[in-house]
């Protein structure tokens, strides 16, 4: 017995002193390695789609003239899509950036005016409003937690709005007018984006647009239109980040 506990011991000395040099960081390294942290600086190019939501009202340039508006408010949708450019930094947890975005739709909202001294079918015209393209330059605040990015934004809103007026003063014809306007305005919004890969990054936010009141003239023999109009958008996107 003396023996072979003797000859173990012999046969176990070159184990325990080779399991002696092996580096202590090796037998605590995990299983699997950590996968590396998130990072949200750099630029990208997306896409997006959503809803856009009219809002505000729409009325005659005076109230003691001819035509007054009957029912001013604005209440047009639409489908809008378009495209986004940007670029974000990040300094730990926080993220700035700057965006830039362009989105075509066809929201239309129509209000009638007309003289209260008159009937609807001897004088009336109906005041449709329509937008076709928007965009927006946006700067944006952020806090990250991995792949995960909330946000808020706030910069400057731009609009084409074309109003349309088709009247009718005591019979037939009908009395036509037109008139287009760019328009400048403030833009709100907040949002949230999550990155599926290091690379393709999908995102839903919620955009505020407030154009203040604006003036359209829409032809000779016409009161001008004075438009108070917000907009509304909420959409989803999908972005590629370089």
């Amino acid at each position: 017995m003396i023996k072979l506990i003797a000859i173990s011991a012999i046969i176990a000395l070159p184990l325990v002193a080779n399991a002696a040099d092996m580096p202590i960081t090796t037998l605590s390294q995990p299983l699997t390695s950590t996968p590396p942290i998130y990072s949200w600086t750099g630029f990208y190019v997306g896409l997006y789609a959503g809803g856009m939501f009219q809002g505000g009202n729409l009325n005659l340039a005076t109230t003691t003239g001819d035509d007054a508006a009957i029912n001013p408010h604005l209440a047009g949708s639409s489908f809008i899509g378009g495209g986004l450019l940007g670029y974000n930094y990040q300094m730990g947890a926080t993220v700035v950036g700057v965006e830039g975005d362009i989105g075509f739709n066809n929201a239309k909202s129509t209000v009638v005016s007309a003289n209260p001294a008159y009937s609807l079918s001897e004088w009336y015209a109906n005041n449709t409003l329509t937008e076709h393209i928007t965009g927006h330059v946006r700067a944006r605040l952020g806090w990250a937690s991995g792949p995960m990015l909330i946000y808020s934004s706030a910069g400057v809103a731009l609009s084409g709005v074309k109003v349309d007026v088709v009247g009718i003063c005591g019979s037939p014809p009908y009395y036509y007018g037109t008139g287009s306007h760019e328009r400048v305005g403030m833009s709100l919004g907040a949002g949230a984006e999550y990155a599926l890969t290091h690379t393709v990054i999908l995102r839903g936010e919620y955009i505020y647009d407030n154009y203040g009141r604006q003036s359209v003239d829409v032809g000779s023999g016409w009161q001008n239109r004075k438009i108070n109009a917000q907009n509304q958008t909420m959409r989803t996107g999908i972005s590629y980040k370089f």
